[in-house]
């Protein structure tokens, strides 16, 4: 894919998904995800299909050393969101690092999730073990993203 095409995002949190929590349910949903292509392949065109593997969550520790009780990560919460197609399509961000030699993050469109799974037990891929595999296709580009990128 053509990410200067589309633009370059110069500014990025550090957090790998962007997530919002429905009030009501509690249900958590996925509205921006960044994939960099050492831990995915990046789709070349957008009528592919671009697949995503998501690392399983690290055990956390409590200030003492011991286990924390057991309450699910956001990587964790993310996969688990995904692996459940939502309606609404997410905002995909490539970090094209192995390609570039760069941090560049590009805007890559809207994508909706046509499969989602749960991997157990988790996979080892690429050396990481993974938790789960997601299935995109491609949607469309909000030309308010490339238009704020753009203007940046």
């Amino acid at each position: 894919m053509d990410c200067d095409r589309v633009g370059l995002v110069r500014r990025f949190y550090q957090a790998s998904f962007g997530t919002k929590t429905n009030q009501e349910t509690k249900q958590l949903s996925v509205s921006t995800i960044l994939l960099k292509d050492d831990s995915n392949d990046l789709v070349q065109s957008t009528s592919d299909i671009q697949v995503m593997y998501i690392d399983k969550s690290t055990k956390s520790t409590a200030p003492d050393g011991t286990a924390a009780k057991s309450q699910p990560s956001l990587r964790g919460q993310a996969a688990q969101a995904l692996a459940t197609p939502q309606q609404e399509p997410v905002a995909l961000f490539f970090v094209p690092v192995k390609s570039t030699g760069t941090n560049n993050i590009y805007y890559g469109g809207h994508w909706k999730v046509v499969h989602g799974e749960m991997i157990d037990p988790p996979k080892t891929i690429r050396g990481r073990p993974r938790q789960c595999r997601l299935s995109f296709e491609f949607v469309g580009v909000d030309q308010s993203i490339v238009q704020a990128i753009n203007e940046d």
